[in-house]
C-alpha cells in the first residue's frame, strides 16, 4: 500500500452518528466529510492505550462493521457519499422544518 497515495474507506453509519457528524459539521462551519475524516483520524491515531472505547469488545465490533462495509464494496452496495449526505441535509432541513 502506496502510503503517500489516500485511500478511500466506506463506512456505514447509524442514523443517529450521522445526525451527531452533521451536527458538529454545522456547529463548526465545515464539511461533512472534513470532520468525518478527522474524527476517523483522531480516533485511529490515537496514543492513549487505556481509553475505554477501544475495549476489545469494541474493536470487535468496529471489525465486524468493517468487514461488512468491505463486503458491501465487492458485491456493489454503496453510493457516493456526497448523495448521502447530501439526503442527509434534506431530511434534516425538512425535520426542522416540520418543528416549526
Amino acid at each position: 500500500m502506496d502510503m503517500q497515495t489516500p485511500n478511500t474507506l466506506t463506512l456505514k453509519l447509524t442514523p443517529e452518528m450521522a445526525k451527531r457528524l452533521e451536527e458538529m459539521a454545522q456547529a463548526q462551519q465545515r464539511s461533512l466529510i472534513e470532520v468525518a475524516q478527522e474524527t476517523f483520524e483522531s480516533a485511529v491515531l490515537s496514543d492513549d492505550e487505556d481509553d475505554e472505547e477501544w475495549e476489545e469488545d469494541s474493536n470487535e465490533d468496529i471489525l465486524a462493521g468493517l468487514r461488512e462495509s468491505l463486503e458491501d464494496m465487492k458485491a456493489g452496495r454503496m453510493r457516493d457519499a456526497r448523495e448521502v449526505i447530501e439526503e442527509i441535509r434534506q431530511a434534516q432541513k425538512l425535520k426542522n422544518h416540520d418543528a416549526s
